[in-house]
């Protein structure tokens, strides 16, 4: 049974939780975007709102939780609302966001009997099934079984794509739709590196060498403080700064590692910051480490903040930062090292013009409205084939 045509098409998202993360916030921002305002959103999460989900209600957007586990046996009642949810006459299109997402949302597809657009969104990149968790490999193989069931298969990196068709997900639902940045949050600001100096008690004539990153062995801190110690050894300005969740005095690995290298005196953690837009935008370079990405935010926002990047060639990385930075070999801490030392060795105004031509290349490729017309454009697509396209 189709709706009326002048009634208000609803997509339906379905997503494994709504705590803060990339996923989540990628979610919040497109149901928040212009040229999807002719939908309707309504948000399933799996388990709890968690702090992302009363920012997607306020925006109106109906929010549901289903107080699903995370692990073990899935209770029958919430089964049963995975079924029904997407009978309702005004759901055009049922979208999953991650592995669980996509499952739920396929359930969903076939409780409405396949009568509207099934699309999976991955946003995950797997260089190896054996560094992800038992379960989660699981999940990654079953769902290559059910990948002609989705419309589209939307993917946030090319990278991400191919090693995902690499494992048997079906190549022709390919779609791929880089994160979008908010360049009025990620933006430039000449005090911040003042700021920056002054709650850490460091010099004027410091170089600020920055990694954001939580504490996970894909983002390889290691390699980082490797490379630290290398350009520390050359640069006795140089100072290196990290943050995100786990990154701090408290964890033990790190802390010895950076005994270990002689750099207490040259590395400052900070652990998980809310001010993540003014640290980047405080940084002289800002760099990722790490062996395996798909999409990486953090690399965006901080061009967006018109910041010159050194970043392992992981992912869309060299991508996204195309000839405005640095892209090295993974797990090469020399090579790292000597990106790092490259940029720096720039006078200040020829950094500053570097990271000029980053924030234009992040305007003209990764800006949250040109990534929600994408969207919408599939959307549209999707909806057309059924004779339902917004108008």
């Amino acid at each position: 049974m189709s709706a009326p045509p002048n009634q208000t098409r609803e997509i339906l998202h379905f997503i494994a939780g709504l705590e803060t993360g990339g996923a989540e916030l990628a979610l919040y921002r497109l149901v928040t975007s212009g040229p999807l305002a002719v939908f309707r959103h309504r948000v399933i999460s799996l388990s709890t709102e968690g702090d992302v989900g009363p920012l997607i209600a306020r925006t109106g957007a109906l929010v549901e939780t289903l107080g699903m586990p995370r692990a073990g046996r899935l209770p029958l009642k919430s089964v049963m609302r995975i079924l029904s949810a997407a009978r309702r006459p005004e759901t055009a299109i049922i979208q999953g966001w991650m592995y669980h997402g996509n499952l739920a949302a396929t359930l969903a597809w076939f409780g409405a009997a396949g009568r509207c657009p099934l699309v999976w969104n991955i946003r995950h990149a797997i260089y190896d099934l054996g560094w992800e968790k038992p379960r989660t490999a699981r999940i990654v193989r079953s769902s290559a079984l059910l990948s002609r069931l989705p419309r589209a298969i939307i993917y946030n990196s090319a990278a991400g794509a191919g090693q995902h068709e690499r494992l048997g997900y079906l190549h022709r639902r390919r779609h791929v739709i880089p994160n979008g940045f908010d360049l009025s949050l990620f933006r430039p600001d000449p005090a911040a590196r003042s700021r920056l100096l002054t709650e850490l008690a460091l010099p004027e004539d410091a170089l600020l060498v920055g990694l954001v990153a939580r504490y996970d062995p894909h983002k390889d801190h290691d390699c980082f403080l490797d490379a630290a110690a290398q350009v520390a050894s050359r640069m006795p300005q140089a100072r290196f700064i990290m943050a995100g969740a786990g990154v701090d005095r408290e964890n033990g690995h790190l802390t010895s590692r950076v005994a270990a290298l002689g750099l207490d005196q040259r590395v400052v953690m900070l652990g998980r910051r809310s001010d993540v837009p003014a640290l980047l935008a405080g940084l002289d370079i800002a760099c990722l480490s790490s062996r395996s990405e798909g999409f990486p935010n953090v690399v965006g926002e901080a061009m967006a903040c018109g910041v010159p990047c050194v970043v392992t060639d992981v992912g869309d990385a060299g991508w996204i930062v195309g000839d405005t930075g640095c892209v090295v070999p993974p797990m090469d801490a020399g090579a790292l090292a000597q990106g790092i030392m490259r940029v720096a060795s720039l006078s200040r105004a020829e950094r500053a013009a570097w990271g000029a031509r980053a924030r234009e290349r992040i305007k003209e490729n990764f800006s949250l409205d040109a990534v929600a017309r994408q969207f919408r454009s599939l959307y549209d697509d999707l909806l057309m084939d059924r004779g339902q396209a917004a108008a």
